[in-house]
């Protein structure tokens, strides 16, 4: 009998042989199942990908085994011509598993594909893969376009997504999707509705607090409270921006019913908490013993993640480092690549850490990009950051984040020409365009900023999400 509770537990890799071995069983219970896909999420573990891709494209095993082998699968990255080849061969449960393993890096053809087609039986299923790094203005139609299928699991997928990149264009959709007959799929609009803060949504969700299904007055209520607390903090500072919020706000303000208390300013006694002070870093892992620990396929996730985080590679000597580089590059542990973003931060690293932005894993890609910040000036990184901006649309880094590597990296006149070229791009998503403006504003680029006042014309399409 295998401990669940205890593998999941500590991640004890060294159950992975005989998690593995359960999909061989003559009969798994539903619990059982559950607590598989746990206990190999929790582990997870390289070595299960040959078993696991054995038993999702064995069409002559059980759905459900099938369906647990993908889910468990799910987290481990797939090359892109393995997936296509899946979902040109597979059944219809492959082909599943194969779209929910493709991205916006990974075979997004693909996922546009299915999810521009409102007949298709995974058309759900697309939609639920176009998250904030699908947020393309095509993109965003698509998603619009589905509120209005005749399928509830559709509408209520589309409705999700549209959360990612918050596009204006989605606003009178979302509403009317609030009126569908559906709790489902009105559940779906207003848990969206609460990234929309204008006055027909404001006083939408305040009707939807009292509505007869309790998931929907549930979410209303929710949503209607955080677009509130966000409007507070606004009318608390006492400016111009305060009382022009407050004149805004006139066609609702005895629905909102702010009490003074609520509109008076925190006193924080002139200080404001900052960051807690991160833990010292431990001493440096001896070489052997750090090879050792990352040759052990057995050696358990929430091991390596406490022993590599606080490890201090600042005091690997030049020779130590080189024996380390190529095991942290091309370790198969994403985990353990994770990490290796640190390290090569902490030894200037900038052409490793370049590599690891291209890393099939998303969570990889975002420490490189994240540790870039902490290089000194490097012009070649921040070509490579355009590059990735004009080519992979961002590699699903926040815009945030990679506008500020770039103009981190470049020399101030490069950094206008790369940011007024984003801003500028009318084809590109309008939440990149408006971080490279506000970056522009920061290096006072006003001749720069001046000339793109015709955006100003354009209609409306997307603004930020408000979790920037």
């Amino acid at each position: 009998m295998i401990p669940y509770h205890d593998v999941i537990d500590t991640a004890d890799r060294r159950w992975t042989s005989f998690l593995l071995e359960r999909f061989d069983a003559d009969y798994l219970l539903e619990d059982e199942l559950d607590n598989l896909i746990r206990a190999l999420h929790a582990v997870s573990d390289p070595r299960s990908f040959s078993k696991l891709e054995a038993v999702v494209t064995d069409a002559t095993r059980p759905t459900k085994i099938r369906e647990t082998a993908g889910m468990a699968i799910r987290g481990l990255a797939v090359p892109a011509e393995t997936l296509r080849r899946w979902w040109q061969e597979g059944d219809c449960v492959l082909r599943r598993h194969a779209l929910h393993s493709m991205n916006a890096l990974v075979c997004p053809d693909i996922v546009l594909q299915v999810a521009a087609n409102a007949t298709h039986v995974l058309q759900a299923d697309a939609l639920q893969i176009m998250d904030s790094t699908f947020n393309l203005p095509e993109h965003q139609a698509i998603k619009i376009a589905a509120l209005s299928n005749s399928d509830a699991a559709v509408r209520a997928a589309a409705a999700c997504m549209l959360i990612c990149g918050e596009p204006v264009a989605a606003e009178g959709s979302l509403i009317e999707a609030t009126y569908d007959h559906e709790p489902e799929v009105v559940a779906a609009a207003v848990y969206t509705l609460d990234c929309y803060h204008t006055l027909p949504v404001i006083q939408r969700l305040h009707q939807l607090t009292k509505h007869y299904d309790d998931n929907v007055r549930q979410e209303a209520q929710e949503s209607y409270e955080w677009v509130r607390e966000n409007l507070q903090i606004h009318l608390q500072d006492h400016d111009r921006v305060a009382e022009h919020i407050r004149r805004w706000l006139e066609p609702v303000w005895k629905i909102l019913a702010f009490t003074d208390e609520e509109l008076t300013p925190p006193d924080f006694n002139g200080e404001f908490p900052g960051p807690p002070d991160p833990p010292d870093r431990d001493d440096a892992i001896p070489v052997a013993d750090l090879l050792d620990m990352l040759g052990d396929p057995d050696t358990s996730p929430k091991v390596l993640r406490d022993r590599l985080q606080w490890n201090d590679w600042q005091r690997y000597r030049t020779a130590e480092r080189r024996r380390l580089r190529s095991v942290l590059l091309t370790h198969p542990d994403p985990l353990v690549r994770n990490q290796a973003a640190d390290a090569f931060s902490a030894w200037q690293e900038g052409i490793l850490l370049r590599d690891l932005a291209l890393d099939q894993n998303a969570g990889v890609r975002h420490a490189a990009i994240m540790q870039m910040q902490h290089l000194p000036a490097m012009p070649r990184i921040a070509d490579f950051i355009w590059e990735c901006l004009h080519l992979h649309r961002g590699l699903g880094i926040s815009d945030s984040l990679i506008l500020d590597v770039l103009t981190h990296h470049a020399d101030p006149a490069a950094a206008v020409r790369y940011l007024s070229a984003i801003a500028a791009d009318c084809n590109s998503r309008e939440a990149v365009r408006l971080a490279a403006v506000i970056r522009l504003g920061s290096l006072r680029a006003a001749n720069e900023v001046s000339q793109l006042s015709s955006i100003l014309l354009e209609p409306a399409r997307c603004v930020a999400h408000h979790n920037g």
